[in-house]
């Protein structure tokens, strides 16, 4: 919706362990320690596959490795198992996602 600049700093996401995921019929809800969490209302990918809802859930317990913008609004976590979660800002009318933490929150 509002796009997410190159050089948006994600850096607090590092470190942080996916405790909880949530799903919605439009929406998934991702809940990491230190109430940081990530709704997502767009199209994501695992691994560079189109979503799905079990390799998703098999992401519970680990590590986020680093987070960066990558380009045209989308966002890359790196887990440090090694897979990586894809975010897109697919959707031009309506949020694609949501990051929030203490004191921060970013709406893309």
């Amino acid at each position: 919706m509002y796009g997410l600049p190159n050089d948006t700093d994600l850096s607090f996401l590092r470190g942080r362990e996916l405790q909880q995921v949530c799903f919605g019929r439009w929406q998934v809800i991702l809940h990491f320690d230190g109430e940081v969490s990530i709704s997502i209302e767009s199209l994501y990918e695992i691994d560079a596959q189109p979503a799905d809802p079990l390799k998703m859930l098999e992401l519970i317990e680990a590590r986020v490795l680093e987070a960066s913008a990558a380009g045209h609004g989308a966002i890359k976590i790196r887990f440090a198992d090694g897979r990586t979660l894809q975010i897109f800002d697919s959707k031009q009318e309506f949020e694609s996602y949501t990051i929030s933490a203490p004191g921060i929150n970013i709406i893309v």
